[in-house]
């Protein structure tokens, strides 16, 4: 019988812990009612991010084994299921989702190849970007199924927008422009700002109707890839130090060779 490879298994369990830590921060930041509105708020999910981009590339920079890659694809992905019931997106989104993985994993092992010395954060960089749109999509998915994102209508969507721009009221620079009004006109345009707002959104969501949930989980999808070039340097720079505490532990060996190379001559 073979040898189990203990480091290999360590790999594998490390993907899938970060995975699950990061499915386990969205979900309390989806939700949180302020999970669009607060800063506070966000900064667990980016730190989630940001761990799951990091330990993933660096398990991907030292998986040699396909098998092993596929089998951190699959237990992250199962995984999602302990925060989010069973449901056949799960099964439509995997093959896109281990795309963007697997392709990560190749630019980071393709990044090693004909170099005479390692480049640990060149290489985390090329993987890092496809880790975490992988991540994006599966988050999207479930905002998407969500029983509060399952119950936007064009009205409550309209009214969300509506109490989000009736909140811009409580700036200090709004307040002091609107000082200038008596109180009763003051009351009356903030009521009638507010109710051409749900009005006017109303009239634009009634025609999309039940496509409001899916367009909304692509419109997250979208502001998390928009983010991305935020997300993406400190993921390469956490990773780059986890490679330096491996390599410091004895977990991970560096050493050198020669490498036979061609010359032309005459």
């Amino acid at each position: 019988m073979q040898k189990l490879d203990y480091k290999r298994v360590g790999l594998v369990v490390a993907v899938t812990v970060s995975s699950t830590l990061l499915w386990a921060a969205c979900r309390v930041w989806l939700d949180d009612p302020a999970r669009f509105s607060s800063i506070l708020v966000m900064l667990l999910p980016a730190a989630a991010f940001i761990l799951s981009a990091a330990v993933t590339s660096v398990a991907f920079l030292l998986m040699e084994h396909r098998w092993d890659r596929l089998a951190a694809v699959a237990t992250s992905w199962t995984t999602f299921i302990f925060f989010w019931r069973p449901n056949i997106w799960y099964v439509s989104i995997l093959p896109i989702f281990a795309a963007f993985w697997w392709s990560a994993a190749k630019d980071i092992r393709a990044s090693l190849e004909d170099r005479r010395r390692i480049r640990i954060n060149a290489s985390l960089r090329q993987g890092a970007k496809l880790i975490l749109l992988g991540s994006y999509l599966m988050i999207s998915l479930g905002f998407y199924l969500l029983p509060s994102s399952q119950k936007f209508t064009a009205t409550t969507v309209s009214r969300d927008i509506q109490s989000s721009v009736e909140s811009t009221y409580d700036n200090a620079f709004v307040q002091q422009q609107l000082s200038q009004l008596p109180p009763a006109a003051r009351a009356q345009f903030q009521r009638d700002v507010g109710q051409y707002v749900y009005q006017t959104a109303r009239a634009w969501l009634a025609p999309l109707g039940k496509f409001i949930p899916p367009i909304l989980a692509f419109g997250l999808f979208l502001t998390l890839w928009s983010v991305n070039f935020l997300l993406r340097p400190p993921s390469v720079w956490v990773g780059g130090w986890l490679f330096r505490l491996l390599k410091h532990t004895g977990f991970v060996i560096v050493t050198e060779q020669d490498v036979k190379g061609e010359l032309i001559g005459l």
